[in-house]
C-alpha cells in the first residue's frame, strides 16, 4: 500500500474526454496516489507509464472475500420485510431481478470497506468521478454507487469530479447509432414484427425461450426438436425484433416472435427520480412503500448503510423499472402463453429477470417448464428462487454446482447434448508458428465485466501470471511457444495490455476457435481460468496445468469456485512452481501421460453425459403429449391481482 495521503481512485471510465496520459501523469507528479479499480484503468496508467495500485493493496484478501459474503447476504435477504409490498401476482420483483442487482451490492460493501481503510490509513485527500445525476446499477453497467458511497463517507476528505462518458465521441455515437436505427426501422420493423408476432404457434408446441445472441447456442437443439417434434416447435427472443436478430434466426425454418422491450437502462438509470416516466402509479406507490418499509427493519444489518446512502438506485427500481418488468414484461407472458398453450417452455439459464418471469408465468398457468443452463461450466449465481421449472445440468460439476447453489434435488435433471462445439462466432484460426517448440495455449480468464470493484479474478493475480507466463527461465526461454487465448465474448485486452506488450505478441484472435487451438497445444495451461473452455480441454484429454495465482483466502470467496477442475489438473500457485511443471512435462514422458490420464479421469467421472437422456426424452418425460385433461389444467384467465402477495 501506498505511503502518500493523497489518493486518486478511478475506472478507466471516468478518464472519458480526457488526456488519460496527461492527467494520469499529473496527479502521480502532485503526489496523488494512483488506485486503478479495473482493468481499463490498468491499461491507461501502463499507457501513461505511471505507478498504480490495485484494490487488494487497500485490502486485504479476507476482507475481500468477507465483502462477497455479506453482498450475497444483502441481495437476498434486504427486502423480505417488506416481501408482502413487493409481491403481485405471485411475484415478488426484488427476489426475482436480483441477479440484475448484484454488481449493485458488491460494490455497495467494497466502497464502504475502502472507505473505512481509507480513513484508517491517514489519507487526507481522496479524489474519484461520478456524474453530476447519480446512475443506478444495473447488471454491470456503470453506476455512482462507489462514487456516492465515498462521498457520503468521507465528507471534508473526498474530492468529487465529473464523470464525462456521456458526452464522449464513443458514447454519443452509440446514442445516435441507437436512434436512428430506431427510426430506420420503425416502420419497416411495424410491419415486419406483425408477421413474426403473428407466426403462429400450434397448439402443444415446444417453445424456446432465450436470447438473440444465443443462436449458437442453441442451434443444435433446435435440430434435435425439429426431428422429434416436427411442426411444434416455435421459438421467442427474449428481446425486441431488431434487423440483427431478425437475420439470426431466418436460418430457423420454426415460428419465431420476439418478446416485449426490456426496462430501458443505458441513460433512464441516470435521470433525477421526478424524471423518471411513471409506468403505473399504484405499483409506483407499493414499492416505494416497500422500500421505506425495508430500510426502517433495516436497522444494523449491514445492508441499511447502503440503503440510506443510495436512495437513488432503489427510486429507479421502485418508480421504474419493477413497475416496467411487471406491467409490460411478466404481463406480456402471461398473456402470450395464455394464447399459445405450449406442450413445453425451454428457457435459457441466463438470469436475466426477462427470462426468469417467462419462468414463473409459465408456472402459474401449469405449463412444464425447463431450464436449460447457460454455458457448460459453473457460474456465479445463488439460484435458489430464481427460475419455476425442471433445471436440467449436462454434467456431474454442473449438477454439485446448482445443487451448492440452493437447487432443490427435486427440481434438477440430468439432460445429454446440450453443450454446443461452438457458442460464439469463430473462425479456424493457426495458434502456434510451428517452430518445434512446445505449443503451450493459455486460456485466461477476464478480470471482470464493466467499471466494478468486484472482478472475476483478483488483477493482481492476473498480471502475476500473465507476466510469468510470457518470460521464461533462461533454460526454458528457446522451448517453449506461447498462444493466449481470450473468451470471443469477454476479452478483457485491457488486463493483457496492463500485463505488458509481450502478452499482447502472443495473443491469437478474440474470434478464434478453441478446438483447433486445443488440437495444435501440447499443454494447456488455465490462467486462474474457471470457464467452460477446461470442460473441452479435459473431454480432449489435454494435459492442463492450473496456474492459480490467487492469494490463498480468495479461493474461498462465495460466488466463484476455483476448485471446480482442480483434480483434472496440476496444480501451479507460483511462477516458481509453474515453470518447474513445465520443465517435467518436457522432461518426463509419465508426467505427461500422468496429465493425460487426470484429464481423462476427470472428465470421465465428472463431465460425461453419456449415460443422459437426450433433450426430446426429457422433453417427452417431464411434458406428455397435449390431452384433453393436461388443456383444462391451465388456470383460467384471470384479472390480475395487485393486493396479492403469495410467495413467488
Amino acid at each position: 500500500m501506498s505511503k502518500q495521503t493523497k489518493l486518486l481512485a478511478y475506472f478507466g471510465s471516468d478518464l472519458a474526454l480526457r488526456n488519460s496520459a496527461r492527467y494520469l501523469r499529473k496527479a502521480n507528479a502532485s503526489g496523488y496516489a494512483l488506485l486503478a479499480l479495473d482493468s481499463h484503468a490498468m491499461a491507461l496508467a501502463t499507457r501513461a507509464r505511471v505507478p498504480y495500485t490495485l484494490l487488494d493493496d487497500w485490502l486485504d484478501p479476507e476482507t475481500i472475500v468477507n465483502a462477497l459474503q455479506v453482498a450475497r447476504d444483502c441481495g437476498t435477504r434486504w427486502f423480505e420485510p417488506a416481501r408482502a409490498e413487493f409481491t403481485v401476482d405471485g411475484v415478488c420483483l426484488p427476489q426475482l431481478d436480483r441477479y440484475n442487482m448484484d454488481w449493485f451490492w458488491q460494490d455497495a460493501v467494497l466502497s464502504l470497506e475502502l472507505a473505512s481503510k481509507v480513513k484508517s490509513v491517514g489519507i487526507t485527500k481522496f479524489k474519484f468521478f461520478g456524474n453530476f445525476f447519480p446512475r443506478a446499477a444495473v447488471l454491470h453497467a456503470a453506476s455512482d454507487v462507489c462514487s456516492r458511497t465515498w462521498q457520503a463517507e468521507l465528507p471534508g476528505m473526498g474530492s468529487f469530479a465529473a464523470n464525462l462518458e456521456a458526452f464522449s465521441p464513443s458514447s454519443l455515437f452509440s446514442t445516435l447509432r441507437k436512434a436512428l436505427g430506431k427510426l430506420k426501422t420503425a416502420g419497416a420493423a411495424e410491419e415486419k414484427a406483425s408477421s413474426r408476432e403473428g407466426a403462429p404457434f400450434t397448439p402443444g408446441s415446444v417453445v424456446l425461450v432465450l436470447r438473440y445472441e444465443e443462436d449458437l447456442r442453441f442451434s443444435h437443439l433446435v435440430t434435435q426438436l425439429c426431428g422429434r417434434f416436427p411442426g411444434k416447435v416455435a421459438a421467442v427472443i427474449g428481446s425486441h425484433s431488431s434487423e440483427k436478430s431478425e437475420n439470426v434466426f431466418d436460418t430457423w425454418d420454426i415460428p419465431v416472435s420476439f418478446s416485449a422491450r426490456w426496462p430501458l437502462t443505458s441513460w433512464l438509470a441516470a435521470f433525477p427520480s421526478w424524471l423518471l416516466p411513471t409506468i403505473d402509479p399504484e405499483l409506483q406507490r407499493r414499492f416505494l412503500s416497500g422500500y421505506r418499509k425495508a430500510l426502517d427493519a433495516s436497522q444494523g444489518r449491514p445492508w441499511q448503510r447502503p440503503m440510506e446512502i443510495l436512495k437513488f438506485h432503489f427510486n429507479y427500481y421502485c418508480r421504474y423499472r419493477w413497475p416496467f418488468l411487471y406491467k409490460h414484461n411478466f404481463r406480456f407472458w402471461s398473456q402470450l402463453w395464455r394464447r399459445t398453450q405450449p406442450r413445453a417452455l425451454l428457457v435459457t439459464g441466463e438470469a436475466e429477470s426477462v427470462f426468469v418471469l417467462a419462468s414463473h408465468a409459465a408456472a402459474q398457468l401449469n405449463i412444464p417448464t425447463i431450464v436449460i443452463p447457460h454455458a457448460c461450466g459453473g457460474g456465479r449465481l445463488i439460484w435458489e428462487g430464481l427460475f419455476k421449472g425442471t433445471m436440467l445440468y449436462n454434467s456431474r460439476v454442473q449438477q454439485r454446482h446448482f445443487e451448492r447453489s440452493g437447487v432443490s434435488d427435486s427440481t434438477l435433471q440430468a439432460c445429454a447434448g446440450l453443450v454446443a462445439k461452438n457458442e460464439y462466432p469463430v473462425q479456424k484460426v493457426k495458434a502456434f508458428s510451428g517452430n518445434g517448440k512446445c505449443r503451450l495455449l493459455a486460456l485466461t480468464e477476464a478480470t471482470g465485466e464493466g467499471p466494478h470493484l468486484n472482478t472475476y479474478t483478483s488483477p493482481s493475480a492476473n498480471l502475476t501470471a500473465l507476466r510469468a507466463l510470457v518470460d521464461p527461465p533462461p533454460d526454458l526461454s528457446g522451448k517453449i511457444d506461447v498462444a493466449v487465448k481470450t473468451h470471443p465474448h469477454i476479452s478483457d485486452l485491457p488486463m493483457l495490455e496492463a500485463a505488458g506488450p509481450a502478452v499482447l505478441q502472443r495473443l491469437m484472435p478474440r474470434a478464434s476457435e478453441l478446438e483447433t487451438a486445443l488440437e495444435e497445444a501440447d499443454l494447456v495451461v488455465g490462467v486462474n481460468y474457471r470457464g467452460g473452455a477446461m470442460v473441452h480441454a479435459l473431454r480432449m484429454a489435454m494435459p492442463i496445468i492450473y496456474f492459480l495465482a490467487e492469494k490463498e483466502p480468495m479461493l474461498r470467496r462465495p460466488d466463484y469456485p476455483y476448485d471446480t477442475f482442480l483434480e483434472g489438473t496440476a496444480v501451479a500457485r507460483n511462477a516458481e512452481d509453474f515453470w518447474n511443471l513445465v520443465r517435467r512435462f518436457l522432461a518426463d514422458p509419465d508426467f505427461v501421460m500422468d496429465l493425460r490420464s487426470r484429464s481423462v479421469n476427470f472428465a470421465r467421472d465428472n463431465l460425461t453425459d453419456e449415460q443422459y437422456p437426450g433433450l426430446a426424452e426429457t422433453i417427452e418425460d417431464l411434458a406428455p403429449a397435449e390431452t384433453p385433461e393436461r388443456r383444462c389444467c391451465l388456470l383460467p384467465e384471470r384479472v390480475h391481482d395487485r393486493s396479492s402477495t403469495g410467495g413467488s
